[in-house]
């Protein structure tokens, strides 16, 4: 799938004005299946994550590249790569590729912003774009993103734990959608409530996280 010319040019005045675009059955259940297939040998050793931001009951995978060509395509989607060429130029930079997969009893994210490690003063142009793909459905119950609205991010403390949570908006993910993302945005992962572990992949860089090269 890639947008026309209108259609990107709506696109993103939205993308532009709420930090954030949801698209809608992007890939097919096979290519799903085949990117949990792909997944399973790493998921199945259940390492858990290294502290309360990774998630103590949360599975990450990292360099999903080095663990099998198929995740290439999630990267190098047509969609995926006019905002970031529109953002970025002709030339960016993947910084990170994985996979999360959170478990039961997981709890939620402090709020950060993708770009923390880039030590400029909000507000700030992007330095890269994150894209989110659902390979289960996610609900409130089970750990689906909240996004904080551009105006609120101004404000922001990252990881600090006892901020408000009230302008949040909860994405709702169901298979196979797409969630994209200013890095200069913020954003959390829900806790899982529900009784199912629940996963994606987020290709960071192209935070397909992609940042300039």
């Amino acid at each position: 799938m890639k947008l026309t010319k209108d259609e990107f040019k709506l696109a993103k005045q939205e993308f532009d004005q709420e930090g954030y675009i949801v698209f809608e059955e992007l890939i097919s259940a096979d290519e799903v299946a085949n990117y949990i297939a792909a997944l399973e040998p790493y998921l199945s050793k259940d390492v858990k994550g290294r502290n309360n931001f990774e998630g103590h009951k949360t599975n990450r995978v990292y360099g999903l590249l080095d663990k099998s060509p198929v995740f290439g395509e999630m990267v190098e989607h047509p969609l995926v790569m006019q905002f970031v060429r529109d953002e970025l130029g002709e030339s960016a930079l993947l910084s990170a590729l994985l996979a999360i997969n959170l478990m039961p009893g997981e709890t939620v994210q402090p709020w950060h912003t993708d770009d923390g490690y880039v030590h400029v003063e909000m507000p700030h142009p992007s330095f890269g774009i994150s894209a989110f793909w659902a390979l289960t459905d996610t609900n409130k119950y089970n750990g689906a993103t909240e996004v904080l609205p551009l105006a609120a991010v101004e404000h922001l403390r990252p990881h600090h734990p006892g901020q408000d949570r009230t302008p949040a908006r909860q994405v709702h993910r169901d298979l196979r959608r797409a969630l994209h993302g200013h890095l200069r945005g913020a954003d959390s992962g829900g806790g899982n409530r529900d009784d199912a572990p629940v996963g994606g992949s987020r290709p960071v860089g192209p935070r397909a996280a992609a940042g300039p090269a």
